[in-house]
């Protein structure tokens, strides 16, 4: 895409390791091709955790990539020793002589994982023993107090704020977008029902809270927390961003999709059909898909419906 992500960047970063290796083994996708960052598809799946997609990309020759300050393996390791709770592993990569503050492509450190993750020892052993800085900065500004008020992470808050951690250029509410995106993608109906509004301005109890965000707030390409319930096929998600937080059904992204899209190319058939009986229509991607979708008598396969 514009910022040269491609399939198997997402697909790691995600842990879809059957995704990741039929691009790899079916259809030949570079295991080291790199975004715009200079991120590698290793990279992806060392920071967000996923193990096993890490092992077999290595297995594949994969290599960390070149982008950030300190875009080496150890700094990649270092993030995902601390979203793993590995204090070991944390404390003998700084033995190397590794600053426990390095952050991969996007500057995002093993103190930042860690606070989003809740992992309270972890942020001990890195500060209490490795020198960690509280206030360390990503890409976006963001500091570790920034990652665990979005995340929730109560006593990582407090922890943080013993130890002078401050929030960052954006505060807490500042990126709404990917703060509904997450609660819709979650399924977390507490988060949405307490920061949202609806076009009035109002909350889902009529009155003004102390937090309130947009509900059709849309991120870099344009897409809504509806789109992700969608995809995603959270019908409870979807109910509850329509019914009560009254989000609009029509809204299209970067691609010209809508909700609607979204549930059918996920054959998602209950959320396509409450989003149907709502009003909601195809944007410029169309999908023939959603002729059979519900279509008992039907005996063409949805899959063989499907044209974008």
């Amino acid at each position: 895409d514009y910022d040269k992500r491609t399939a198997i960047h997402l697909a790691s970063s995600e842990g879809k390791l059957k995704a990741v290796k039929c691009l790899i083994e079916e259809l030949k996708a570079d295991p080291n091709v790199y975004d715009r960052f200079g991120g590698t598809p290793l990279d992806d799946a060392q920071r967000h955790g996923h193990k096993e997609t890490v092992a077999y990309l290595k297995s594949q020759g994969a290599v960390s990539g070149k982008g950030g300050t300190v875009s080496t393996q150890d700094a990649a390791d270092l993030c995902d020793a601390a979203s793993s709770g590995d204090l070991d592993k944390l404390r003998a990569i700084v033995k190397k002589g590794i600053d426990a503050n390095s952050g991969d492509y996007d500057l995002r450190t093993a103190i930042h994982l860690a606070a989003a993750e809740g992992l309270v020892q972890v942020l001990k052993c890195l500060f209490d023993e490795l020198e960690g800085n509280p206030n360390v900065v990503d890409r976006w500004g963001g500091t570790p107090l920034d990652d665990a008020k979005r995340a929730g992470k109560k006593e990582v808050i407090e922890y943080l704020e013993s130890k002078g951690a401050v929030p960052g250029k954006f505060t807490m509410f500042s990126d709404n977008a990917l703060i509904t995106t997450n609660a819709a993608g979650k399924n977390d109906l507490a988060t949405l029902r307490g920061i949202t509004t609806n076009e009035s301005g109002l909350g889902p109890s009529g009155a003004p809270g102390p937090i309130m965000v947009d509900v059709n707030e849309v991120n870099i390409d344009k897409r809504t927390a509806l789109h992700v319930a969608s995809a995603e096929g959270i019908l409870a998600t979807v109910e509850c961003l329509v019914e009560e937080l009254h989000a609009s059904v029509d809204l299209r992204d970067r691609w010209g999709r809508t909700a609607l899209d979204d549930a059918a190319f996920g054959f998602h058939e209950e959320v396509v059909a409450f989003l149907k009986s709502k009003g909601a229509r195809t944007g410029k991607a169309a999908l023939k898909l959603l002729e059979t979708v519900g279509d008992d008598d039907s005996q063409h396969s949805t899959t063989a419906s499907l044209k974008l």
